[in-house]
This record gives C-alpha cells, structure tokens and sequence, in this order.
C-alpha cells in the first residue's frame, strides 16, 4: 500500500485474476449501453456480473459491501461520463480492474487542485466547498495531475474513493475503435467485524 497523505490510499495487484483470458471473452462480448446512475448519465455500461468481491477481500484484508459494480467498454465514440471526479456516495474504496492492454497510452490519473491543493474531496466539506469544486472539476487547465497508473492487462487498482481522479486521457483515440479498453469498476465500502 503506498500513503500519499493522511487518508489518502493508493496501490495496484498485478495478475488480479486466476483466469482474466476466459473472463475477458466474457467481458469483450456482453452487451453495453448507456444508463443513468446516482443523477448522472453512464456510456459503455455492462452489466455482466463478475465474482470478484472474495478476491477483493483476500487483498484488503476484511469483508467489505459493494456499493456499485459496472463494467466499462471505453472507445472514441463513448465520452467519458464526468472527468475529473470523486466517488463520494456510499464507498471508502475503489476498485478498477483492467481486463486488456490496449495499443495506446490509457490508464488512471490522480490529480490535485491547483488552488486548493487538494488531493481529495474533504470529509468536513461545506455545501458552498462542494459546489465549487463542482464546477472547477470542469475546468481541467485548474488540475495538474500528481499519479498516473497506467492500464495493464488484468491489474487491479484500489484507491480512497475520495480522491480526485479520471480515465487518462480525456478522450481514447481513434484506434480505440477496433481495439476498446475495457475495465470494471467497484466502488465499496468495509463491513464492521463480526462480534
């Protein structure tokens, strides 16, 4: 696990999966669509159900309660939903497990505010902090990016849900057309120990 501040958390697993080429023939032929979720509109959703959840738990170390589970297909023609962004409804954590190595540069940034300097939405944030940093999360020029995983073929990439972060680049170029990235993203939360 590598510490960036305080509460912010960030590490990658390689070879995620025991059998990523079966699953990726799954993942590559189901069927995806647009959908709505929390107010805002997804692009390229699938919504084959993958058993990844007691895998997740063996690497974190603890049960945890899946609070959202999508596939991703990710090509020229699906932009990107929101940019830069928090997941900061009902997780701790997030999951995103890559399942190919596409031919171009993709992966995951990081990013930091550059007037703020924040790295992460806070916990104590105001309604009047909230909103502005709603619009400034339009306003990529006001970011500088600070991490970068990039997509390996079936890696797994867990991070505190509240950090600021995006598919990287904005927009897939034109061969990704013929050769999409695809990735599932988990977002979750831990469950309290048994008695």
């Amino acid at each position: 696990m590598v510490k960036h501040e305080q509460s912010e958390w960030l590490f990658a697993v390689d070879d995620f999966l025991p059998d990523v080429d079966v699953v990726f023939d799954v993942v590559k032929n189901s069927p995806y669509s647009n959908t709505e979720y929390i107010g805002k509109k997804f692009t390229g959703v699938g919504t084959c159900p993958l058993p990844v959840k007691p895998l997740m738990e063996d690497i974190l170390g603890h049960k945890i309660a899946v609070s959202v589970g999508i596939l991703r297909k990710g090509d020229s023609t699906l932009p990107v939903t929101h940019y830069i962004h928090a997941d900061n409804y009902d997780a701790t954590g997030v999951m995103v497990l890559y399942f190919n190595e596409p031919s171009y540069e993709t992966g995951t940034a990081f990013w930091r505010h550059k007037e703020t300097g924040l790295t992460r939405l806070p916990d104590d944030a105001s309604d009047e902090m909230f909103a502005y940093l709603t619009e400034e999360i339009k306003k990529v020029d006001n970011w500088e990016m600070v991490n970068y995983v990039p997509v390996k073929k079936n890696r797994a990439v867990f991070f505190d849900s509240k950090m600021f972060h995006s598919r990287w680049p904005e927009h897939l170029p034109h061969e990704s057309l013929n050769d999409p990235r695809y990735n599932m993203v988990i977002s979750y939360h831990p469950l309290p120990e048994a008695a």
